[in-house]
């Protein structure tokens, strides 16, 4: 997107049209050429791109998160998160020039950001790992002995037992796993990657979503090992975030771009039949997080309209047209309570629990809205609810202990190491 103080945020347009399926896009000084994720790759595949944004000609040239373009010179963080390296763009010849330069030897929890005088900001790894764990209504947190570096969060099977998350094995690449919460004994899902996972209402499936070089599906497999991996729908189109009606074969899913830049719709599918989509809550901007109320009537998800707060809204899978706005003031990432009788959501004050009645004719709020806790220390994500309900207790994964670095004039090394301009 191109912003401009007059016309706000519009798309960057080329010869080829407007430029798509890239992320974290850096431009040069002049504003001809960037650099940019390639949201296509995948695993090893995955790198930064060179793109011309007149022709929207783009040129991989590198396997990495770039975060510094300047002076003709990009600097990345190596898939692994174990440094930081610059290297030198031949913008004529659409290469990079000479060798990688090590810049910086350390475990990071984040990529590096570059001041305009050139100072370098970055998260180092912490010294413990994330972990799942309880949170009673009272804010009290108990760890289960299960380590999970999760950035999208953990879901729970219904009773408790069961958590999954997925973890990466590089930034880029991500597998699901299971863990038993009652041993502590973590197990592989999925072996060809796999993201956003959650446990079906009966807790006997895990499902999962995966791209493979622009190849969209979301699969299953059983919850206790047994059989082969199923493929639940696939699609031309990005449907992640998959959510099981209970007691039937339908399901619902955030469907849209995967880097939420043009929008994303909740749609309801027949497992594996992808003529069978009916839009269940359409744009403006995104609606997200959709989570299915236990009973299989109601759908609450996030939207931001089109605008810059997201709201929680409810809407009725017997007749869509007939939704309710239930948050006050912005909320985000919904989740019911395995009763539903209450439905709860993060906002700026906490996780908030609204009382509710989900049995009658329509839904309708039964009583005033409760801050229970504060989530300070616990993984959100804007995307879809990192959390899971069970057991009256709300399962999260604790976010790991780095710190914040600082260093001036980092630039003006690079500039020496690499070669100036």
């Amino acid at each position: 997107m191109r912003w401009s103080e007059a016309d706000g945020p519009r798309p960057i347009e080329t010869d080829a049209g407007p430029v798509t399926g890239l992320l974290s896009l850096l431009v040069s000084e002049d504003g001809r050429t960037g650099i940019a994720v390639d949201l296509q790759g995948a695993g090893e595949d995955a790198g930064f791109m060179l793109v011309d944004l007149r022709t929207g000609e783009r040129t991989r040239l590198g396997s990495g998160l770039p975060f510094a373009y300047r002076d003709g010179i990009v600097a990345w963080r190596d898939f692994s998160g174990s440094g930081f390296y610059a290297q030198r763009v031949d913008i004529p010849e659409q290469r990079l020039a000479g060798s990688p330069v090590a810049l910086l030897d350390t475990d990071l929890e984040s990529s590096g950001a570059l001041s305009a005088s050139g100072d370098l900001a970055y998260v180092s790894a912490g010294a413990t790992d994330g972990q799942v764990v309880r949170v009673d209504r009272q804010g009290v947190r108990t760890e289960l002995g299960v380590s999970a570096n999760a950035e999208l969060g953990v879901r729970v099977s219904p009773d408790g037992r069961y958590a999954v998350f997925d973890e990466g094995f590089s930034s880029l690449t991500t597998e699901v796993f299971l863990a038993d919460l009652e041993t502590g004994i973590r197990s592989r899902v999925s072996f060809d990657g796999g993201l956003y996972p959650s446990i079906t209402p009966d807790g006997e499936r895990i499902v999962y979503y995966r791209n493979v070089d622009g190849d969209y599906a979301l699969y299953a497999r059983n919850r206790d090992g047994s059989g082969e991996e199923q493929v639940l729908l696939d699609s031309e189109t990005a449907t992640v975030d998959v959510a099981v009606i209970p007691g039937t074969n339908r399901i619902l899913v955030r469907e849209g771009d995967q880097a939420r830049l043009d929008g994303s719709d909740i749609v309801a599918y027949d497992e594996g039949d992808p003529s069978s989509a009916v839009t269940i809550a359409g744009g403006p901007g995104n609606q997200l997080s959709p989570a299915v109320s236990p009973n299989g009537r109601y759908v609450a998800y996030s939207s931001d309209g089109g605008e810059d707060r997201a709201d929680i809204f409810v809407r009725s899978l017997e007749n869509p047209a007939e939704f309710r706005q239930v948050s006050e003031g912005g909320g985000s990432e919904p989740a019911w309570s395995t009763d539903g009788t209450e439905l709860y959501y993060r906002a700026a004050l906490g996780l908030i629990a609204v009382p509710v009645d989900t049995e009658s004719p329509t839904f309708r709020r039964t009583g005033p809205a409760e801050s229970l806790f504060e989530l300070g220390g616990l993984v959100a994500n804007q995307n879809r609810t990192a959390y899971g309900v069970a057991n009256d207790g709300f399962y999260f994964i604790s976010s790991s202990t780095g710190s914040v670095n600082v260093i001036l004039n980092w630039w003006d090394e690079v500039e020496r190491r690499v070669g100036a301009r």
